[in-house]
């Protein structure tokens, strides 16, 4: 069981860059409009899986409430500078960057105090930043024009790592999903109204096929 789902999170993972890029590309939805659909429509899902009675314990104090927010807030910034940085930068030059989580998190939880990461755990994450980065090698090439997305995704790494150390610390006691669930409707509100500020292309009418499976996948 764990080596299949470990199996469905590399593929699901791996084809999250191609699909941004389907979704938010030419005939597709506004670049942060589509962010924040995508995670509303999370949201609600989360929300009727918690209705039915699953999901529980949701979080229980005022500081893991307040804690899984800030995390949504942080990962409105983390995703909003994905979702801006795949406007120009490849997906595969996307993932090789972003290859670069399971590193910084392990560093971040070390300093932080919240786990003691072992030289194994930061072998195994070196190598797999190396397997990435071999199975995207032919999509390497970076335009000076791209220099600006590999810096975004690199610091939506950093933003990330900083949201999961924090999850960790406050909400280890509370069901994933309820933490998710949480999580995404903050962000899907925040880049909600980032967008009706920053988004200029209207929404496409009738859905284009393409995009809206794209999202739906997403």
């Amino acid at each position: 069981m764990v080596a299949a789902v470990y199996i469905a999170c590399a593929l699901i993972w791996g084809t999250t860059w191609f699909a941004i890029r389907r979704c938010i590309g030419d005939g597709g939805y506004p670049t942060f409009t589509a962010a924040a659909v995508r995670f509303a429509i999370g949201a609600a899902f989360i929300a009727a899986v918690y209705a039915l009675g699953w999901a529980r314990p949701g979080p229980r104090r005022g500081r893991q409430l307040g804690a899984v927010v800030v995390c949504g807030l942080l990962s409105a910034i983390a995703y909003g500078l994905v979702y801006a940085a795949e406007q120009s930068l490849s997906g595969g030059m996307a993932a090789v960057v972003y290859g670069t989580f399971p590193i910084c998190t392990a560093i971040l939880a070390t300093l932080a105090g919240v786990e003691k990461v072992t030289r194994r755990a930061l072998a195994g994450s070196a190598i797999a930043l190396l397997g990435i980065g071999i199975i995207f090698a032919d999509r390497l090439q970076v335009s000076r024009a791209q220099g600006l997305g590999v810096v975004l995704v690199f610091v939506s790494v950093v933003v990330s790592s900083l949201y999961t150390t924090i999850l960790k610390r406050e909400a280890s006691n509370v069901n994933p999903l309820a933490t998710t669930g949480v999580f995404l409707g903050t962000s899907a509100i925040a880049l909600g109204a980032f967008a009706v500020c920053v988004d200029r292309r209207p929404v496409p009418w009738p859905p284009p096929a393409g995009p809206t499976l794209a999202l739906l996948y997403l």
